[in-house]
């Protein structure tokens, strides 16, 4: 979900297998309210003086899509909900607000992201209890064939252009969140960063990641995920043996 806060004029833009909803679990506390279940892996969205926080793990109630049918639009705080493309929030929120909020996200090296998205969106094909050739195939095909591969550049770019300012690297959360947090001037415990789907449930299937990604593979992500792998420095030969979580 989408963590627009006022006070600390801050945009956060939710991209996927990055540890995002535990970041976006620590920084709706600028956002939300005691009242607005604070703390709470699934709970309904909130707008309120501090800002909007879109709602997490839930659908639409019929207040909200009775509001939609007369207004012709969802209320902000549903509209903002899951993993709302950067496009999108730009649309939904005030000119103002948009170019003037400090706007960030979570990155991760883009090739164990894009193994742990594949997980998350083939778990029916993953509890076939599939050979590792298998599943190094229908890797492959899911790459170089679905458009769902280039998801996370949604969150950060649009019409593709990068629109963040700043990301927080999944490799290193606690340092990373309190850098933004100083340059947005919150004093916070980093203690408190909640961990939720924080971990894959197949790191056990993964000895070496070169197993994944041959060259074709390896010059896909290079060419799709410039910013990770030109600016950020993030590489294949960082990982080693073994998915990190």
């Amino acid at each position: 979900m989408t963590l627009v806060c006022h006070p600390y004029k801050f945009i956060y833009l939710k991209t996927f297998k990055t540890a995002s909803t535990s970041v976006e679990g620590f920084f709706e506390q600028f956002v939300l309210k005691n009242g607005d279940q604070l703390g709470q892996m699934t709970r309904s969205g909130a707008e309120n003086e501090l800002g909007i926080a879109g709602s997490r793990g839930r659908k639409y109630n019929k207040e909200e899509m009775a509001i939609a049918g007369t207004h012709g639009r969802l209320p902000m705080k549903t509209a903002l909900s899951g993993h709302t493309s950067a496009k999108s929030v730009r649309e939904l929120l005030p000119s103002e607000i948009w170019e003037n909020y400090y706007k960030f996200c979570t990155i991760r090296n883009p090739f164990s992201q894009l193994l742990s998205q594949f997980f998350n969106r083939n778990t029916q094909f993953m509890k076939s209890d599939p050979t590792k050739d298998r599943i190094i195939t229908a890797f492959r095909n899911w790459l170089l064939e679905d458009s769902n591969a280039l998801l996370n550049k949604r969150s950060y770019e649009i019409d593709g252009k990068r629109i963040v300012d700043d990301a927080i690297r999944f490799e290193a959360l606690p340092t990373e969140i309190q850098r933004v947090c100083d340059h947005l001037g919150i004093e916070a415990d980093i203690g408190a960063l909640p961990e939720w789907r924080v971990k894959t449930r197949y790191l056990k299937l993964i000895d070496d990641y070169s197993e994944f990604f041959d060259t074709e593979m390896i010059d896909w992500v290079h060419v799709n995920y410039p910013w990770e792998i030109n600016e950020l420095g993030y590489s294949l030969d960082q990982l080693g043996n073994g998915m990190e979580q």
